[in-house]
């Protein structure tokens, strides 16, 4: 088999030797197909399935379906296919969280040091809270990366405290606490709504035990010039050490959320 050239270091590009299971034969195919375009800016439907060992009717199916979500997208006067739109728009997104972590890590390290609690850059993705970098513990950490933690952003600090300053997040995130299955719907709306109105008095976000039993939380939002909040600084701990630190922690959040604010929009 000739050796695929990578174009940029002109060495040649290691053969895949990776085993694939049958379960996620398709997903893993569909990466391999993305990473061809490391190599060269177009690659053809033969030329894919050629690198990949596969069909080229298999490639074609491959193709058309990222073309159909934008991950790659045709060249109407090549015939050949390039990243799309919709990859350059996550990898937008991506280094624009790794662009606030680096900002906001210096804030982050002095809140950690001035609280004793984990520190936290917090981000909506949709409806769900992310938490990209942290200062402290990681047994908090892991408590807010959980999957159960990503599907209730109502919940959240995070969520609370962007919904505070978008009116379009609020009614999202109303609509998912509305959701909550069985009596536990209405306290989960009164809960949400109740945080919001405590962050236009204070200018902090809470969030006690809604998250995880034993886990409390505050937030504050970090935006753009323009006021739009692109996520939100967050402390989160153990409810009794948290709680015993309200009035700290609520004194020199807002502050700590302005100054990396303020990086944001000269950044």
């Amino acid at each position: 088999m000739t050796a695929v050239i990578d174009f940029q270091t002109g060495l040649p590009v290691p053969e895949r030797t990776t085993p694939r299971s049958d379960t996620l034969q398709s997903v893993t195919t569909a990466l391999d197909v993305l990473d061809c375009f490391l190599t060269t800016p177009e690659v053809g439907v033969s030329e894919i399935a050629r690198r990949l060992g596969i069909a080229k009717s298999s490639a074609h199916r491959l193709l058309t379906t990222l073309a159909a979500r934008q991950v790659v997208e045709k060249n109407p006067d090549t015939g050949q296919y390039r990243l799309g739109v919709h990859l350059f728009a996550l990898g937008h997104l991506a280094q624009s969280r790794m662009s606030l972590s680096s900002l906001a890590l210096p804030e982050m390290q002095r809140m950690h040091g001035a609280t004793g609690q984990s520190v936290f850059i917090g981000m909506l993705d949709g409806e769900s809270a992310v938490y990209p970098h942290f200062v402290g513990n990681p047994a908090v950490s892991a408590l807010l990366a959980q999957e159960s933690v990503r599907r209730r952003a109502h919940a959240t600090a995070l969520g609370r405290a962007i919904a505070a300053l978008d009116p379009a997040v609020e009614r999202r995130l109303r609509v998912q606490a509305a959701a909550t299955r069985g009596p536990l719907a209405s306290k989960a709306v009164a809960d949400f709504d109740h945080a919001i109105e405590g962050y236009r008095r204070s200018g902090v976000a809470a969030s006690r035990d809604s998250v995880a039993p034993g886990l409390s939380g505050f937030a504050a939002p970090i935006r753009t010039l323009s006021g739009r909040p692109v996520g939100a600084l967050v402390v989160a701990g153990p409810t009794a050490s948290v709680v015993s630190g309200t009035d700290r922690i609520s004194r020199l959040l807002p502050a700590a959320a302005a100054r990396v604010s303020r990086l944001v929009g000269t950044g």
